[in-house]
């Protein structure tokens, strides 16, 4: 039987230590490993204050609580776009598949039936202060109104 004992990146390098309990052969390997798309890689979470912000993929930067630091830095947290909108997501395992995680829920724990709203609208803020919990009619009580247009607008190429 082989099983993986040690995966970590240490200094931009994934080492991974493989031990066979057949042979009690222990292999090392090291590889380059890419910081942007690496999943063993951790974001760069940096604390001031009561605050801390976590380096997300694609130049984004995700604002938590200094006091949440511990449960997020277990995972590798990405930025999504979903709908043209910036979340920041990790990837879990639950009940056997895996399972996209937002932030925003990890952070706040809500139950089945509630959404967690941004206060500010700035989906890159999840300080407690700025998520609340609420039902699906009143997350959109805080949505921007939208454009109407009176007349279809045209568009004309030259």
């Amino acid at each position: 039987m082989i099983s993986t004992v040690f995966t970590d990146t240490i200094f931009g390098w994934r080492i991974v230590i493989i031990y066979n309990t057949n042979t009690n052969h222990i292999t090392v390997s090291t590889t380059k490993a890419n910081i942007s798309t690496d999943p063993f890689v951790k974001n760069q979470i940096t604390i001031k204050g009561n605050i801390a912000e976590v380096e997300l993929t694609q130049g984004q930067v995700a604002t938590i609580d200094a006091e949440d630091v511990d449960r997020i830095k277990k995972y590798r947290w990405y930025a999504c776009y979903p709908h043209s909108k910036s979340y920041a997501t990790t990837h879990m395992r639950k009940k056997g598949t895996w399972k996209i995680v937002y932030m925003q829920r990890f952070i706040m724990k809500p139950n089945y039936n509630q959404e967690v709203g941004f206060i500010n609208r700035n989906r890159m803020d999840l300080r407690k202060s700025n998520l609340r919990l609420v039902n699906h009619q009143q997350n959109h009580f805080n949505d921007r109104k939208r454009k109407t247009w009176a007349v279809t607008p045209t568009f004309s190429c030259i």
